[in-house]
């Protein structure tokens, strides 16, 4: 009696699994990226004011939420999904919030320019009191605990 004998080709394998915006596995990732998004975007704080970024500029409203973006990286096993902002410098604030700081001129001569209520101001030293946590990234990565993609 023969032994029966299983041949795995393990290239048409991962072929199958990773093909590009085909396969299970890539369509799976896409859908729990794509949930991740959708969730960050209805999340993500928008100041009626706009907000300045840890650069100094002034971005308006909505800047971050608008730069959010989902992409698939890698190839095969080394597939991934990256969702966040590759753009603004200032996520990690609104995600967890700031402590009371100090804020002062780059160049220790000038000074910082500002508005506020529609008026200019211009001082050498802000002292800011901080600001709230406001979670949107980490939430949103919440809702794929326990979840299962399955790509038809």
């Amino acid at each position: 009696m023969a032994t029966p004998r299983v041949v795995i080709n393990s290239a048409a394998l991962a072929e199958f699994l990773y093909a590009p915006g085909t396969g299970p596995v890539t369509r799976a990732l896409i859908l729990a990226a794509e949930d991740v998004f959708q969730t960050m975007k209805v999340r993500c704080p928008v100041s009626p004011h706009g907000s300045t970024g840890a650069d100094g500029q002034h971005h308006p409203s909505g800047t971050l939420r608008s730069s959010l973006e989902a992409r698939i990286v890698g190839q095969g096993p080394t597939l991934a999904a990256e969702v966040g902002s590759w753009t603004v410098d200032y996520a990690t604030f609104v995600e967890y919030g700031t402590k009371p700081h100090d804020i002062r001129p780059k160049d220790p001569n000038g000074v910082l320019v500002f508005w506020v209520k529609g008026r200019k101001v211009t001082t050498k030293l802000v002292h800011h009191p901080g600001t709230r946590a406001q979670p949107f990234i980490r939430p949103a990565l919440d809702i794929l605990h326990g979840r299962t993609y399955r790509a038809a």
